[in-house]
């Protein structure tokens, strides 16, 4: 039995510190990824509850209910242990916290920096228009990527940045997309 416990308590160590180089590992590609943003002029968080990550918050919940039960039910706890979980459970937090966030840059939008695929440059995009949903505008931009595959991208600032990300989307784009009108004889311009 105690060869086991040995075995047992090896293996939580390995994973504990397998789990802690992968969270560091994670925050520290999302603050390089951050980094190398410049020029950024807009920058909000998105997600469901308004930027906060679910997931490792869940976790870190989970982690301080488990050590209110075992402190109840009068057990030891493991300080090392506790504060590897915590300290992973916080890279993790803070990871996905910079990840979670929209910047808006004089190059493009890039929706997460942990994501190439969600990074657009003004020059790709080929189209753009706005919709309102749920009282919030929202902005679908219609880009080719870099393999020439027509994609989309959908953008909705909270209220409080609208009507600057409106104006930096004004002055991006609509200058590329204006064009003279041309008259149409014989026809209505507007008939289906």
């Amino acid at each position: 039995m105690a060869a086991l416990s040995n075995v047992l308590s090896i293996a939580h160590l390995t994973l504990l510190a397998g789990f802690l180089s992968v969270t560091f590992l994670l925050l520290l590609v999302s603050v390089m990824n951050r980094l190398r943003l410049r020029n950024t002029l807009l920058t909000w968080r998105s997600g469901p509850l308004f930027g906060i990550p679910v997931r490792p918050s869940l976790f870190l919940i989970l982690l301080a209910i488990g050590v209110v039960y075992v402190q109840a039910a009068g057990r030891p706890v493991n300080t090392p242990i506790l504060l590897g979980y915590i300290a992973a459970g916080g890279f993790w937090f803070m990871a996905s916290w910079i990840g979670n966030a929209v910047f808006i840059t004089e190059h493009g939008i890039v929706a997460k920096p942990s994501s190439s695929g969600a990074t657009v440059a003004w020059g790709q995009v080929v189209d753009y228009f706005e919709t309102g949903r749920n009282s919030r505008n929202t902005y679908v931009f219609l880009y080719v990527d870099e393999q020439g595959i027509r994609r989309r991208i959908d953008v909705t600032p909270p209220k409080s940045y609208a009507k600057r990300f409106r104006q930096i989307v004004a002055f991006c784009l609509d200058t590329r997309f204006s064009s003279g009108t041309e008259r149409v004889y014989g026809k209505t311009a507007l008939e289906r």
